[in-house]
This record gives C-alpha cells, sequence and structure tokens, in this order.
C-alpha cells in the first residue's frame, strides 16, 4: 500500500497537535525517516512510507549517524 505525502503530513500534524509539539511536519517526516533508517529499513520501504515518488528525495530526509556510517566502512 502507497501512502500519499498528504496523509502522512496530516498524521504527523495531529499527532503534534495531540502531543502539544509546535514544529513542522516536514522536521517530524526527517525524524521519522532517520529513525527508520538507523533501524535497519531499506529505503524502499521508507520512501513508500514518505510518498516519495524518487529514491533521491527519500535520501535526503535520512541522516545517517557516525556509527552507520563506521558500520558501513567496517563492513567493506
Amino acid at each position: 500500500m502507497r501512502c500519499r505525502t498528504c496523509h502522512v503530513g496530516l498524521r504527523f500534524k495531529a499527532i503534534y497537535a495531540q502531543a502539544g509539539i509546535k514544529t513542522s511536519s516536514h522536521s517530524g517526516r526527517r525524524t521519522f525517516a532517520s529513525r527508520l533508517n538507523a533501524a535497519g529499513i531499506g529505503m524502499g520501504a521508507i520512501q513508500n512510507a514518505l510518498g516519495h515518488a524518487n529514491i533521491q528525495t527519500t535520501a535526503l530526509y535520512c541522516d545517517v549517524t557516525d556509527d552507520q556510517l563506521a558500520n558501513a566502512v567496517n563492513t567493506i
């Protein structure tokens, strides 16, 4: 099932409102993507969850931690 970007944004807005958090949906989407990435979820799944047509857009949302970078280098 492919998520629609507007639906994900609206869901984040509702969660923020319930929690009394004042932030942008973009910030939440970026945190969501980065945490999925850190948990080892594949970029294709993250792309689908965020509703991006292009995987390169998804890659921009995913921050890579120093530990992830070190693990990638050590894998080689």
